[in-house]
């Protein structure tokens, strides 16, 4: 990880914003944190690479929930939306665009 993650990862650990969010939702940050180019800049991660990290349990309710979390905290900004997803299952291809906010 490099030094702008790391530096992000330490002012953000101990904030009440990050201590309160469900488990599932700190560990969705640390893989987007991971995959991000870094803080303030676009990232992007499939479904598949999100169910690798988290696990072949993670269905899109439990990423609806985790990504509201992230967003609700001002913690991530979803740069093409994924409100409403209508099916149980998203394609393993899909691709979540985001930001790391801080």
């Amino acid at each position: 990880m490099d030094k702008e993650k790391l530096k992000l990862l330490k002012e953000v650990h101990s904030r009440e914003e990050f201590l309160t969010l469900p488990l599932e939702a700190a560990k969705l940050y640390l893989v987007l944190l991971i995959t991000s180019e870094g803080p303030e800049k676009e990232g992007k991660i499939s479904f598949k690479t999100i169910k690798k990290a988290l696990g072949h349990h993670f269905q899109v309710n439990r990423l609806e929930k985790a990504l509201s979390a992230l967003s609700d905290r001002g913690l991530i900004q979803l740069q093409h939306p994924f409100s409403k997803i209508s099916t149980d299952h998203l394609s393993p291809d899909l691709q979540l665009y985001y930001k790391i906010i801080r």
